[in-house]
């Protein structure tokens, strides 16, 4: 099995994966938004924001397998 390098667009790729997941939930299990957002925008955000991580998920893990 040939050894992954790890570069700063990896971490960075996974930085923002995990943001995107912490962000969605934030947005739909808390109400620090409700003062600027109506509840039903922050649902609607959270489940663009869930979505977007998953398939940026999808994406990190497909390009990766495809290197190594």
């Amino acid at each position: 099995m040939k050894q992954m390098k790890t570069t700063f667009s990896d971490l960075f790729g996974l930085f923002m994966v995990v943001f995107y997941f912490i962000f969605s939930g934030i947005l739909v299990f808390t109400n620090i938004f409700t003062a600027v957002l109506s509840k039903n925008y922050c649902y609607i955000l959270g489940a663009v924001f869930f979505i977007y991580g998953t398939f940026r998920t999808y994406r990190y893990f497909r390009i990766n397998k495809r290197q190594s």
